[in-house]
């Protein structure tokens, strides 16, 4: 039977359509199931920066470090003049962010290792949660990290080829254009001048041409925020202040309060908080996990491997791990996010995925099964990951389009702020969401029904005899309108497991309830 599986493995691996196949599956259902959009958060602000860009007929320096990251700020800038201004354009950027990742994987990996290889590479940057979490929303890291990657594997997969000489000059520019989306993209600089010691994979030349180009790009905006500012030193004087000019981070007064941080992370130490994000985060399933056992069996069993894979397999492992101590050395000064470690974790991806042909030709069986695993813990932790942190906002929206009539005062500020953002997305006029009812009374709108938003947070579990009993005893008999914006339904099975109640609150609620629900409640309109 093993063997039967064996030659099932090899025949499909032979077929030309098995691997894009594969791919293209993957990366469609990841993509719906990882899918995030707007979160009014960052995005926010980086919206706020590229629309700056718009309206005005003046160059924008920008003074917070959003602003500052020029190449999330100008592609949505073009996307927002192109397709005008609405979610889709926001996410665009990052979109296609993504297509440039995975294009340039695909064609390093098959320069040197073929078609198969540069397939499964792709596999198994797609196969990763945090990837398709990440890049369906607008964060930094979605130009750093695509930068970053394309750089290294330029640089290690044009070594000793005929594109050596050019690949250096590519690699220098997106190192370059890494440097000012964010200040982590020192992280590649380290591993470079690391790699240099014992230049096996790359050439000392190419590293020397490559930091030449990237400080050009680098001193290039030096010297426009010395023309524009007289500071050539503008960016790292607003990076190192974490936004604005005169704020700050103290990593080690600002981790919160109770089993997890303020950023969601399980948190025991600053010291090994680290470890704990990469081996317990759903963003990273099983992969980090995957990384340890495969780095044992790249020096310990190497015959499993095949010769021409086996030195990539090792230096990617080698430069996930560098990559790792490197953020994590900068912690003091960081608010301690798991897309942090994403380039670690894509580059620790590549190696697992280049890895796997060789194991299926040794061990099919317990390959597939742990391929099998490893893709449904992705899936599970895609499942659970609260993907829409703005959730309820939206759920209000859409109940406010639905009902043309209807008005809502006396919210909470930053849950409104949040619907006005969406109610331009959603057509909903804007002036029917207010923090107050003397904006309508002003306006002479005393006969509008109205309602004030209350927000029942569901720290029990997603329990609805509980929550119904909750607003009649807060409540009374009023007629109370509820707003639910609904759970994962994996949050909503995990409510069953025994004992589960007897977790942490802020653990809890993390797992079983993400979303709060809102409880509309009517508010007479008339003049005092």
């Amino acid at each position: 039977m093993a063997a039967n599986f064996r030659n099932f493995i090899a025949a499909s691996q032979q077929k030309k359509w098995f691997l894009p196949f594969c791919f293209l599956m993957l990366f469609a259902v990841f993509l719906s199931m990882g899918w995030v959009g707007f979160t009014a958060s960052d995005d926010d602000s980086y919206r706020g920066a590229a629309r700056a860009w718009l309206d005005s007929t003046a160059s924008n320096i920008g003074y917070t470090h959003w602003s500052l990251r020029h190449t999330v700020t100008l592609p949505i800038a073009a996307s927002i003049s192109l397709f005008g201004d609405n979610e889709f354009s926001l996410l665009l950027p990052s979109l296609l962010s993504l297509f440039l990742l995975l294009y340039v994987v695909f064609y390093c990996v098959r320069l040197k290792l073929g078609r198969n290889y540069a397939f499964t590479a792709v596999i198994g940057v797609v196969s990763l949660p945090i990837v398709v979490v990440e890049y369906t929303r607008v964060v930094a890291e979605i130009a750093e990290i695509t930068y970053l990657i394309s750089s290294l594997f330029i640089l290690i997969f044009t070594h000793n080829t005929r594109f050596q000489a050019r690949g250096a000059l590519l690699a220098g520019l997106a190192l370059g254009l890494a440097a000012i989306s964010r200040e982590t993209a020192i992280q590649l600089a380290v591993i470079l001048c690391v790699l240099m010691i014992k230049p096996v994979w790359i050439t000392r030349k190419s590293v020397i041409i490559c930091g030449l180009i990237a400080a050009t790009l680098v001193a290039t905006e030096m010297l426009w925020y010395t023309a524009e500012l007289g500071d050539p030193l503008h960016r790292l004087h607003v990076d190192m202040n974490h936004g604005d000019i005169g704020g700050g981070v103290d990593r080690f007064t600002d981790r919160g309060t109770g089993t997890l941080s303020r950023e969601g992370n399980i948190q025991v130490h600053w010291a090994i908080d680290p470890l704990l994000v990469i081996f317990l985060n759903e963003e990273f399933g099983l992969f980090f996990w995957l990384g340890l056992a495969l780095g044992y069996l790249a020096v310990f069993k190497q015959h499993l491997f095949d010769k021409a894979v086996l030195k990539y397999i090792r230096a990617l492992l080698a430069i996930s791990a560098l990559s790792f101590f490197v953020v994590s050395s900068a912690i003091p000064f960081l608010n301690l996010l798991p897309r942090y470690y994403m380039f670690s974790a894509i580059v620790n991806a590549i190696a697992i995925a280049l890895a796997a042909p060789s194991l299926f030709k040794h061990v099919p069986a317990r390959t597939t099964l742990l391929a099998l695993l490893t893709l449904a813990v992705s899936m599970a932790a895609l499942t659970i990951e609260n993907k829409n942190p703005i959730a309820l906002e939206r759920a209000l929206v859409a109940h406010l389009a639905a009902n043309p009539d209807m008005y809502i005062v006396k919210s909470p500020p930053t849950l409104a702020n949040n619907m006005i953002t969406l109610s331009e997305w959603y057509k909903v006029a804007n002036d029917r969401i207010s923090v107050s009812t003397r904006n309508l009374i002003d306006r002479g709108l005393t006969g509008k029904q109205a309602y004030t938003v209350h927000i029942l947070s569901t720290e029990a579990g997603y329990d609805k005899r509980a929550m119904a009993a909750e607003i009649e005893r807060r409540f009374g008999t009023q007629h109370a309108t509820i707003v639910d914006p609904g759970q994962p339904w994996l949050s909503r099975a995990l409510i069953y497991i025994p004992y589960i109640d007897r977790l942490p609150l802020d653990l809890r609620k993390r797992l079983l309830s993400p979303n709060d629900t809102a409880v509309l409640l009517p508010e007479p309109i008339s003049s005092p």
